[in-house]
């Protein structure tokens, strides 16, 4: 696969396919404001601030970490205070480092993955 800026894929350089998506279909995309998102991979053309994508196997490399063994705190999140989330059903979202206190159902997290390394450069799109 076709690695660029800490393993995200540019949309110009190639789009999502079906094979790209987990058993859900979700990827990676990295909107130029928001980070880190999580999307279908046929959904990531449809919003034109998703500028890369990654599969999420690429992203999620280390062991998931067992929320009842230690919650995620702030450092452990991205610039938006948030972390990948792991639900009892198997459900993976993003979400609030904080979601943890709180909300019994998210059983395990991990950091996101790192941004693309031009992150601060797509937020000055017009």
């Amino acid at each position: 696969m076709e690695n660029l800026n800490n393993g995200w894929i540019h949309r110009e350089s190639r789009l999502p396919a079906e094979t790209d998506g987990d058993s859900t279909g979700k990827v990676f995309a990295w909107h130029a404001y928001q980070g880190v998102m999580l999307t279908r991979w046929d959904d990531f053309p449809k919003n034109s601030f998703n500028i890369y994508w990654m599969c999420l196997s690429e992203g999620i490399k280390a062991p998931w970490i067992v929320a009842t063994e230690r919650k995620p705190t702030k450092e452990d999140s991205d610039a938006l205070n948030c972390v990948l989330a792991r639900s009892s059903h198997g459900d993976i979202s993003i979400t609030g480092f904080h979601q943890f206190d709180w909300n019994s159902d998210l059983t395990h997290w991990l950091s996101p993955p790192l941004p693309p390394s031009d992150y601060k450069e797509l937020r000055k799109m017009q």
